[in-house]
């Protein structure tokens, strides 16, 4: 059983499922729960040194304000937020698959909207037809 969630490979922190009490092992991970751990809060998968940023969702979400050891909750106590230099950029791989994925919305969309078109315009037809067959009726 999984007793953490880890959101990204490249996280060093996971999210307790549940209520985590010290001296817990923690399935996979070849680590030991230090703390106690609240439902929701994090874990260190492995040591961070005092300064050096702490990983989840493969984002740094602050910096370690000391040693933290794996183990040990992460929280406001032991993390601290400051200004560092961050860059985005997407490989030319996913940028290829998204315009995949573009061209394939734009096609079903296209698609979709001529079958709606179609299938209204049958209906209009079915229901003027209807109407006239009607009319016819009344007449006789």
């Amino acid at each position: 059983m999984n007793n953490i969630i880890i959101l990204n490979k490249n996280d060093n922190v996971a999210v307790a499922t549940f209520p985590i009490t010290p001296k817990t092992k923690i399935v996979d991970q070849g680590i030991v729960s230090i703390d106690p751990i609240p439902f929701g809060h994090k874990i260190c998968l492995k040591s961070i040194n005092k300064g050096e940023p702490v990983i989840k969702y493969d984002q740094v979400i602050g910096f370690a304000s000391q040693l933290i050891k794996a183990g040990e909750h992460v929280h406001s106590h032991n993390l601290e937020f400051k200004e560092f230099s961050r860059s985005f950029s997407i490989s030319e791989k996913k940028i290829l698959a998204l315009k995949k994925v573009i061209y394939f919305l734009k096609a079903f969309f296209v698609t979709t909207v001529k079958l709606q078109q179609e299938i209204i315009l049958e209906l209009l037809v079915r229901l003027i037809a209807q109407q006239r067959l009607a009319k016819l009726s009344l007449k006789k």
